[in-house]
């Protein structure tokens, strides 16, 4: 689930100044993304949610020990709970200054409550902060379903030993749409229900839970992007708001070591069980597309198809 792939830096003020103009007519928010300078020192104050299903290592290990950064991890809803109490006195506070720290949050799988039981806390938490003149940032990442599907597997199945069983079991364990299920309910386990041969359409979430999702995604968070990207999309939007990350030197960290037994791949798959895999996620696909399509990506043109639900 935390493995990244990065992508090369070249180019990346080029394609970005290239996307400043439609980024800031929909976020006006975020200033330019090609700009690494002149913004910083405006930056007050900031709270900066993140609701992760992917890249989670990676963040937690660039900015649990950040400059400026107060860090808050939830890996579960006990946590989240105090971390939600925590950040409700924060923002209660009479007063702010420029030598506040700023406090990210980030809001895991596990346990912790989904981005559709969230987005009400989150907004409550934007008003609160508007109110004070604090700057606020809610984002979240998605990952291409396939290659989600085979870093969870390789995660927790390979790595962390709470299932097994090979290329065929992974065949055969429950991928039906897992992202967007994760983001309406929360995290279920895949390895415990194995699908029948009828299963592609009658599990999981609907198309118009789908398209619910998408639609409070698009009026709640100010970023969505893909963890393929994280590098070039992600970490300098949010230097706007955290100016100590380097986000030249930002480090991406691979949760599953690749030299180990059992590791499967994408590659793996013939053109039937691929075909099989887009069947069972094609929610989870228009998402990835919609996601990238709406927020924009310096890694990834205009994604096609467009979704039905995509909306305006």
């Amino acid at each position: 689930m935390h493995y990244v792939k990065t992508h090369q830096r070249q180019g990346l003020e080029d394609v970005c100044q290239r996307e400043d103009e439609n980024r800031k007519s929909k976020y006006p928010t975020l200033t330019s993304t090609s700009s690494h300078t002149s913004s910083f020192s405006s930056v007050q104050n900031a709270t900066v949610i993140e609701i992760i299903t992917q890249s989670g290592t990676s963040i937690k290990n660039n900015f649990n020990k950040l400059q400026g950064v107060n860090y808050h991890f939830a890996p579960g809803r006990g946590r989240y709970n105090q971390i939600e109490k925590s950040i409700d006195k924060w923002l209660q506070q009479t007063s702010h200054s420029s030598d506040d720290e700023v406090e990210f949050v980030e809001i895991h799988a596990g346990s912790c409550p989904s981005f559709m039981q969230l987005h009400k806390q989150v907004a409550s938490w934007r008003k609160a902060a508007e109110a004070k003149g604090i700057n606020f940032f809610s984002f979240t990442l998605v990952r291409e379903p396939i290659s989600f599907a085979f870093s969870v597997y390789n995660d927790l199945c390979v790595m962390r030993g709470q299932c097994g069983g090979g290329f065929n079991a992974f065949m055969e364990m429950d991928w039906v749409n897992k992202q967007t299920q994760f983001l309406n309910t929360g995290w279920s386990k895949f390895y415990q229900g194995r699908r029948r041969s009828n299963r592609t359409e009658d599990m999981g979430p609907s198309e118009s839970e789908a398209a619910l999702l998408f639609t409070k995604m698009k009026s709640i968070l100010d970023w969505v992007g893909p963890s393929e990207c994280l590098v070039n999309d992600t970490i300098p939007l949010l230097k706007y708001y955290i100016p100590s990350i380097d986000v030249d030197n930002f480090s991406s960290s691979n949760v599953v070591k690749k030299d180990l037994d059992g590791i499967l791949y994408k590659s793996m798959l013939s053109h039937n069980e691929l075909d099989y895999l887009h069947s069972i996620m094609r929610l989870d696909t228009m998402l990835y597309q919609n996601v990238i399509n709406h927020y924009g990506s310096s890694c990834f043109a205009c994604v096609s198809p467009v979704s039905l639900f995509s909306g305006p």
